[in-house]
């Protein structure tokens, strides 16, 4: 935290000096946005927005304020202006699918995280993203596909062995999900999500 606030000091004397810069409107913005100054934040991304109003990562920044503070209308807005003019930018993808779904779209946020899944698919996060959409749609037989997806990419990926065990826990596979939540631990031994659910599947196992 002491870090982003001298940081944002010195953009603040930057801005004195250069007030006309959007770049550096934008940096203010995100500094506010990690302090949890969302109204600042927004505030400092318009002004990027207001001097360069085709600036595809202040589009992205200010749709990532709006969807932290619940406004996803507001995000999905600005996430699509950001593709327009930056169509490959996989970030914006991957959160326009994340508001898409939040407004009840889940049609159009499974289209984008499925999209996701194959043009970057060597990226073990997007797999993992389309996973997580599909567990919360209750498919878990499917959303288990993806998580091995993702760990075949990145065997440390603790994250989706915890989401894979929650999976077969849920189509009641409870020894293979005791499994693969110790191959977690193998990666992170000190992973408090871990060692909660190890406890869990072993109250069942031994039930």
């Amino acid at each position: 935290m002491d870090q982003i606030e001298k940081t944002l000091n010195d953009i603040e004397l930057e801005l004195k000096s250069d007030p006309a810069n959007p770049s550096l409107w934008n940096e203010r913005g995100v500094g506010y946005h990690l302090i949890g100054e969302y109204d600042i934040a927004i505030g400092s991304f318009q002004e990027a927005l207001r001097l360069e109003p085709q600036y595809p990562r202040a589009h992205y920044n200010i749709g990532n304020t709006y969807l932290e503070t619940d406004q996803p209308g507001q995000a999905i807005h600005h996430f699509l202006l950001a593709l327009e003019q930056k169509p490959d930018y996989i970030p914006a993808i991957n959160n326009l699918a994340d508001a898409w779904e939040r407004t009840e779209h889940t049609d159009r946020a499974h289209e984008l995280f499925l999209y996701l899944s194959e043009v970057d698919s060597k990226n073990p996060l997007s797999h993992f993203n389309l996973g997580n959409f599909l567990y919360r749609r209750e498919k878990y037989v499917e959303a288990e596909e993806f998580y091995r997806f993702s760990l075949k990419l990145d065997p440390t990926f603790t994250d989706a062995y915890y989401t894979l065990a929650l999976c077969l826990h849920k189509t009641a596979s409870n020894r293979d999900a005791l499994q693969q939540v110790l191959k977690g631990l193998e990666q992170d031994p000190g992973n408090e999500v871990l060692l909660e659910l190890k406890s869990e599947l072993k109250k069942l196992h031994e039930s």
